[in-house]
């Protein structure tokens, strides 16, 4: 690049500091020669190239903002930000020559620590190689800190500073290069032909075809417009929703974590980015995704939704897992996942330890979001109530942002019904029902305003529960209803389920033990037929008290027995001593003490 022609806003003046620019470049072209991780997108001089110009798109109407000494150590954290990656043992890795796939992510995950690692030994006495900054030592630690900041880690903990009586704003300068960072991703970014070459994990070709499907990311007049570029394959092709919606939320994440810093500044930009035309190419033109990527992207996405409609079924909590299967946070990522394993199979304390462990992980806010909504379900789940409430009105506070809203505003407004709804448990387990009452009712406006038919009908099957506790059979027959007849329409069978099995309870609190027996028999043929066996067991349970009702305690006997035989099989712990319970009751009715 000649420096000479870089846009006026941040063109240097200083000669000294031009000599030292040139020499940053020179070091780091050589520095990039023989890139290490070579299966990851691209980070080299071309990367930082266009790291450039799109800076100087976003200040173009800023000339005046940067000081000479700010455009220096801006323009050279942006050639120096990712050097890290080229150097393992900043990563606390050992030299040697080859490294396995969990050391170079361990690599990538650290690069922005172990650039600014290498920045700073680079100019000691001791030193063996150069980045180009030993005529301008004084500046290397402001280098160093704009770099590690590019990424993941929170810009708002950073002070601004001075050096020869000049400000040096580093919060301003880590937000113009991570902003500038994220912007560098369109199709530039990655050489298919070099991907095709080589046999590297789907998960990072997931990361190739995420560039290569963005014809352009332009920025004019503080809007950020992304256009796609498809092949006319693609057509009414789901492929083609997925990869804008991972596209856009991947830039928008890197946006909001800048955009208040920038405008507190004086950078005025656009408040959303905005999702352009999509352009269909002549078949044949562009690559397709292959079969082992389009394999990996459904069988996530189904994992992710398979497994937050699983633990919504066992644990009576709302889950929502939107996004984390394709965070390129992988630390998150692991941690929300092993979280997830450990509930799956009931060990929620377990899964409570993990969630301590995390509270020291910076994470993008929709990430936050989903980590908080799962830990307030696992402490809510261990009884630790106030615990959990704390995290979901974390939600809560998160999702009523102006900027998240902007720019994902149905998945915060889900956010905020699925932690008003799990409030309202909290509330009913505290004995509280006029409190818990009321939350469901938010939940139950908001699901109904976004069209979310599910969460209105466990909303109202919920208001139901809490009428029964308070006594109000009518009532909460009515609401019952209302959620049988929505889960009937939407062919939830799950939910249809729960519904005859919560309306025979109250037949049974009415004494109408022939109408109870009906509607648990409803729901424990629906439970059977779809292979929910923990409803099953419950089913089988509640049929067992009505024949205890009825003085019949041998069939209530056997009710109970076949319930605690698929709790133990299914290891539903709480099903099992509930049974067991029920059963001692019977020998106690019996005269078998």
């Amino acid at each position: 690049m000649n420096i000479e022609n870089l846009p006026e806003c941040i063109r240097i003046q200083s000669d000294s500091f031009k000599t030292c620019l040139y020499s940053v470049i020179e070091r780091t072209k050589i520095n990039w020669d023989l890139p290490l991780l070579s299966h990851y997108t691209r980070h080299g001089i071309d990367h930082s190239e266009r790291i450039t110009d799109a800076i100087g798109k976003l200040l173009g109407e800023y000339s005046d903002l940067l000081n000479d000494h700010e455009r220096f150590i801006l323009l050279s954290a942006v050639y120096l930000h990712d050097i890290g990656m080229q150097a393992p043992v900043y990563a606390g890795l050992p030299k040697k020559t080859k490294y396995n796939l969990e050391e170079k992510e361990k690599i990538r995950e650290n690069h922005h620590e172990a650039s600014a690692k290498m920045i700073l030994e680079s100019i000691s006495s001791e030193s063996k190689f150069s980045l180009g900054l030993e005529l301008c030592k004084d500046y290397a630690d402001f280098i160093a800190t704009v770099s590690k900041y590019h990424r993941k880690l929170d810009i708002k903990e950073l002070k601004d500073t001075s050096f020869d009586s000049k400000e040096i704003r580093l919060k301003l300068l880590s937000s113009i290069l991570r902003l500038g960072d994220a912007l560098d991703a369109d199709h530039r970014r990655v050489n298919m032909e070099i991907l095709n070459l080589r046999n590297i994990p789907v998960e990072s070709k997931f990361h190739w075809w995420f560039h290569y499907y963005v014809q352009s990311v332009d920025i004019e007049k503080g809007k950020i417009t992304l256009y796609y570029r498809f092949p006319s394959e693609y057509k009414d092709n789901s492929l083609v929703n997925f990869f804008q919606d991972q596209i856009y939320e991947r830039i928008s994440r890197q946006f909001i974590e800048v955009y208040d810093i920038l405008d507190s500044y004086g950078i005025r930009l656009y408040r959303k980015v905005v999702s352009g035309d999509v352009n269909y190419v002549t078949e044949g033109v562009l690559e397709l995704v292959p079969g082992e990527l389009s394999d990996y992207i459904e069988k996530e996405k189904y994992k992710r939704d398979e497994r937050a409609e699983q633990l919504s079924k066992t644990t009576g909590v709302t889950w929502y897992l939107d996004g984390i299967a394709f965070s390129d946070d992988k630390i998150v990522k692991k941690k929300i996942d092993t979280i997830m394993e450990l509930m799956k199979k009931g060990r929620n304390k377990e899964a409570a330890e993990v969630i301590v462990s995390c509270r020291a992980l910076v994470m993008s806010p929709k990430d936050k979001l989903t980590f908080c909504l799962i830990s307030g379900n696992c402490l809510y789940i261990l009884g630790m109530l106030d615990d959990a409430n704390k995290y979901y009105e974390d939600v809560l506070e998160l999702s009523r942002r102006k900027d998240l809203q902007e720019m994902f505003l149905s998945e915060m407004l889900f956010f905020q019904g699925a932690a008003f709804g799990n409030i309202g448990l909290i509330y009913r387990a505290k004995g509280d029902l006029d409190e818990a009452l009321k939350y469901h009712n938010y939940a139950l406006k908001i699901h109904r305003e976004t069209g979310y038919r599910q969460g209105e009908a466990s909303n109202l099957g919920n208001m139901g529960v809490i009428y029964s506790d308070k006594g109000d059979l009518e009532e909460a027959l009515k609401y019952h209803n209302y959620a049988l007849k929505i889960h009937r329409e939407i062919g939830y069978r799950q939910g249809e389920a729960n519904d005859l099995g919560n309306i025979g309870l109250i037949y049974h609190y009415k004494g109408d033990l022939e109408e109870a027996l009906k509607y648990h028999n409803e729901a424990l043929t629906i439970h059977r037929e779809i292979g929910y066996r923990q409803g099953e067991a419950s089913d089988l349970g509640n049929i067992g008290l009505i024949y205890s009702d009825k003085g019949d305690d041998d069939e209530a006997l056997k009710y109970h027995n076949d319930a605690l035989t698929i709790d133990r099989e299914t290891g539903y712990r709480q099903g099992e001593a509930s049974q067991l319970g029920n059963i001692g009751l019977i020998y106690r009715a019996k005269g078998d003490l």
